[in-house]
């Protein structure tokens, strides 16, 4: 993920009431945070200081994660007369270094310089620049941001077993990362989810703080970590091959699955392990799995079977369940 970051009105107020980047150590508590967001400079001092002066202002941690500046253009119109410089530059530095699909925001206190309603602009009041709500604004969109890079490629489908098989053809070319799908054959729901699990000193805790939240939806409550059991075991073989493996399982192999038949039973392979392949491309160093075993004294679903996945020091859920 890239965060685009402005300086005046952003990083201190317009009026620098208490100097130039008097709001840098807010930033930087929320970018110590998510270590995994990278930082490229647009704002306009990137055209009176070279990239390696501009790290200097910044702590030694966060200023290696500084790695470029966006293109400084003279001027651009749209089509709809609209002049959207910032977002423009922001494009063009994403094209050029290969990163269209890449997820990004952009932190700036002047709006005129994004399309209207933008989803990328974080807007920062530039009378008071990065206060307690840019916080909060900033650390709901980067969290938002981050599940979108493991969640989003994945449409939600409320479909029939039949109408399921229609699309199975699709599952290598639009499927990126496995994130929610829904059969619904009859009365019976099978899930496909993927969560960010909290950040947490260790996947124990993390994963007692994901369970701790689930709502119980027949007494609408809560429940704490010690009603879920849990324990964690580690998986054996290859992560791509131990993913492929239980999607196709859950896919291909239950009650309500479509059915392939032995002359096609070649497609249902391919398809779980490009999908695992392409969930596991997502992460960045190596990548563990565990299987997470829990006995929760409530409701929770008929039958499932959950995996947590560590890579680059965050922790994911990737849960697969029925429901009668």
């Amino acid at each position: 993920m890239i965060l685009f970051l402005d300086f005046d009105g952003t990083l201190h107020p317009l009026s620098r009431e208490f100097g130039a980047l008097s709001q840098l150590p807010q930033f930087e508590k929320v970018m110590r945070d998510f270590p995994d967001v990278q930082i490229v400079i647009s704002s306009a001092w990137r055209t009176d200081y070279t990239l390696p002066a501009i790290r200097s202002f910044f702590s030694d941690a966060i200023g290696r994660r500084i790695i470029d500046v966006t293109p400084c253009l003279d001027s651009v119109l749209t089509e709809d007369g609209n002049f959207h410089l910032r977002q423009v530059e922001i494009e063009r530095w994403l094209a050029a270094n290969g990163r269209e699909k890449e997820t990004w925001v952009a932190l700036d206190d002047t709006s005129i310089l994004f399309p209207d309603g933008s989803r990328n602009l974080v807007w920062v009041d530039g009378d008071r620049g990065f206060n307690e709500s840019t916080e909060i604004e900033l650390r709901r969109r980067l969290n938002e941001k981050e599940t979108q890079k493991c969640q989003t490629a994945f449409n939600i489908y409320h479909l029939s077993a039949s109408k399921f098989f229609h699309f199975i053809g699709l599952f290598r070319t639009i499927f990126a990362v496995l994130k929610s799908v829904r059969i619904v054959p009859g009365f019976h729901s099978y899930t496909f989810e993927m969560e960010v699990l909290p950040q947490a000193e260790s996947l124990a805790v993390a994963l007692a703080r994901h369970f701790e939240s689930l709502h119980d939806h027949r007494k609408s409550s809560t429940h704490p970590a010690e009603h879920w059991h849990i324990e964690t075991r580690p998986t054996q073989g290859v992560p791509i091959q131990v993913l492929a493996d239980v999607l196709h399982a859950w896919v291909f192999e239950m009650e309500y699955s479509p059915k392939l038949g032995d002359d096609r039973a070649w497609v249902g392979k391919n398809i779980t392990e490009n999908l695992a392949r392409k969930l596991v491309a997502q992460f960045d160093g190596e990548v563990t799995v565990h299987e997470v075993l829990s006995s929760p004294t409530m409701w929770y679903e008929a039958h499932w079977r959950d995996f947590a996945i560590s890579s680059g020091g965050r922790n994911f859920l990737l849960h697969l369940g029925v429901t009668d």
